[in-house]
């Protein structure tokens, strides 16, 4: 690929920004080393971030020659917002957030989002109003929108999944003239698991999220932020043979949260989305299984054994840094505890590097969307992101 000087321009431009996100008050002198970049380049970088309103400098110590102030730059909050949609089972929100990943609004979506997209525009649209009529905020525009999105949405009737979210997306960028991202939960919880750390990791990462649906993500690090080589869905993965119907079960039939419900007797509160036993029911036998429920432990134990056997393979190919398990059911130890024997029997996976997350999917979907509009060459581009969209 031939990169033009403007590309690698916006390239070091992104650089800079999580260099800055990285280090509050950094130098540019210290920036000039970090990116092996000259003062001058270095310094008309900065000056065009600083003319754009993402970056700002201020005075952060005096050094001891004439006491003349160090002078640290730092991520300007209100030179750039995100809006946040997530579409889950459990969560329907939206919210809004600065440059640096400040919640600066939330909302729930009325009427949950199986009915019309108008919840969902009109939620946004308060959402900017209310924003905009607060002077103290600084809030003036939004560079881009993040719609995460999670495969166990159900929708009424004999709707598509994907013929309804491209829809949705096209409906977006229409009403408010912005790029829109999305991608799944699995993914956007794996961006915000990096983000955590700041520092990228050396190794690739796997994500695993475990709820009424299952899906994984893998990630590797570049020079700017962290990249997506592999998201997808494992509900049809070949989970166990079952002798009485002579066939093969899915790991959705034997793993996700809905068998594990129907395992323990709890029919009714798996059939229907919108009931209030299906919030109520999983935590519950989550909280069973903690306290130590042998039906409950057991039940957990065998998902996690069999989600751990399902990405055993790509585990011990890859080695990764970190192995992170998301959703519902990650909140079990006895699941947890089921997933790292198996990983720990099949690979060479350290057990310190499985680890549980417990980021919610709103703070994903706004990690995601600062990671693609605020930290990304393209989002500086002006253009619309790259982000995945297999839903």
């Amino acid at each position: 690929m031939i990169v033009t000087s403007s590309r690698l321009k916006l390239f070091n431009m992104s650089r800079v920004l999580w260099e800055v996100r990285r280090t509050p008050g950094i130098s540019r002198r210290e920036l000039s080393r970090l990116l092996n970049s000259t003062d001058s380049k270095l310094s008309r970088i900065t000056r065009d971030l600083i003319a754009d309103n993402l970056l700002v400098e201020r005075a952060t110590a005096r050094s001891a020659m004439r006491g003349r102030p160090h002078v640290g730059l730092y991520l300007n909050p209100p030179g750039l917002h995100v809006l946040s949609i997530v579409l889950t089972r459990y969560e329907q929100k939206i919210s809004i957030v600065d440059l640096t990943g400040q919640r600066v609004a939330e909302d729930e979506i009325d009427g949950g989002v199986e009915e019309c997209n108008n919840n969902i525009l009109d939620c946004a649209r308060r959402q900017i109003t209310r924003l905009s009529e607060r002077p103290d905020m600084r809030f003036e525009c939004l560079a881009g929108i993040s719609l995460i999105v999670s495969p166990d949405i159900e929708l009424h009737g004999d709707q598509d999944q994907r013929v309804w979210l491209n829809a949705l997306q096209n409906d977006l960028h229409m009403a408010f003239d912005i790029p829109v991202a999305r991608s799944g939960i699995a993914e956007a919880l794996h961006i915000a698991e990096t983000h955590q750390t700041i520092e990228l990791p050396t190794l690739p990462s796997v994500m695993v999220h475990a709820g009424f649906a299952l899906d994984a993500s893998m990630i590797v690090s570049t020079d700017t932020s962290a990249t997506t080589l592999f998201e997808g869905n494992l509900n049809d993965v070949l989970a166990r043979f079952d002798r009485g119907t002579n066939s093969w079960l899915s790991l959705k039939d034997v793993a996700s949260a809905g068998a594990v419900m129907h395992r323990l007797g709890h029919v009714e509160q798996v059939d229907t989305s919108r009931n209030t036993g299906l919030r109520l029911g999983v935590p519950h036998a989550v909280r069973q299984a903690n306290s130590g429920d042998r039906r409950a432990t057991t039940a957990f134990r065998d998902a996690g054994e069999a989600v751990g056997i399902a990405i055993a393979a790509l585990v011990s190919m890859l080695v990764p840094a970190r192995v992170i398990l998301a959703g519902p059911l990650a909140s079990a130890v006895p699941f947890v505890e089921g997933f790292r024997y198996i990983i720990q029997k099949t690979s060479a996976c350290d057990s310190d590097a499985i680890i549980r997350s417990t980021l919610s999917d709103l703070q994903a979907a706004e990690a995601a969307g600062l990671e693609w509009f605020a930290f990304s060459e393209m989002t500086l581009d002006h253009s619309e992101p790259q982000a995945p969209n297999r839903k």
